[in-house]
Formats: structure tokens, C-alpha cells, sequence
């Protein structure tokens, strides 16, 4: 059970992450103040997930040794590189699939103790 709230709150954590971004395109053409980042609800809401995810998380750290729960959260970076090339269609190159190939294999061993 504690690896599926570490999951949501990876999961949850990356919607955040898109939702931030969602955002700040929205942003992009207006000039910077403080009324239109209070106004710009894909930032809410992306902060908002950021709590969530937040509180999953925290209820994954009862059972999972904090040592193995954060690095673990490095996972997000592959979601996030994955669903950004979907999303808002960023290339990935050859120095980033690497990257991922290396955070799945840290994951992995992380986990295979």
C-alpha cells in the first residue's frame, strides 16, 4: 500500500509539474505582476497537486525508509520528460534518454536490496 501512495505522489507531483507549465505559457505574453499570477488558475491548480502530492508522500514515509523514498521520486523526471514532448512537443535527444536510463537504473537497484 505504501508503494501506491509513493506512486500517486509521484504521479499527482508531475501533473503538478504540467499544470505549472500550462501556466506559465499562459504567462508568457502578459507583463509581469503580482494580479496575474494570483489570477492564473493552471498555477493554482498546479500548486494545489503539489500539496496533494505532498500529503501522499507523507503518508508513504510511514513505511518506506526515507532513503529509498526520495530517490525514488526521481521517476517524475522521466514522466515529466515524457509527457513534455507529448504535451508541448520538446524533442528529447540522445543526453536525456541516457539521463533516463540512468534514473531507471538507480531506481532499480535502490529498490532491489
Amino acid at each position: 500500500m505504501s508503494n501506491i501512495m509513493l506512486l500517486t505522489a509521484i504521479l499527482i507531483g508531475v501533473a503538478g509539474q504540467i499544470f505549472l507549465k500550462i501556466g506559465s505559457l499562459a504567462m508568457a505574453n502578459l507583463k509581469p505582476n503580482s494580479l496575474n499570477y494570483f489570477l492564473n488558475g493552471n498555477l493554482w491548480f498546479g500548486l494545489f497537486l503539489y500539496g496533494v502530492s505532498t500529503i501522499f508522500y507523507i503518508i508513504a514515509l510511514q513505511k518506506i525508509p526515507l532513503s529509498i523514498a526520495y530517490p525514488t521520486i526521481s521517476i517524475s523526471y522521466i514522466f515529466v520528460v515524457i509527457l513534455s514532448s507529448i504535451i508541448f512537443k520538446e524533442k528529447i535527444d540522445i543526453t536525456q534518454i541516457l539521463g533516463i536510463l540512468l534514473i531507471m537504473s538507480g531506481v532499480f537497484l535502490i529498490w532491489k536490496k
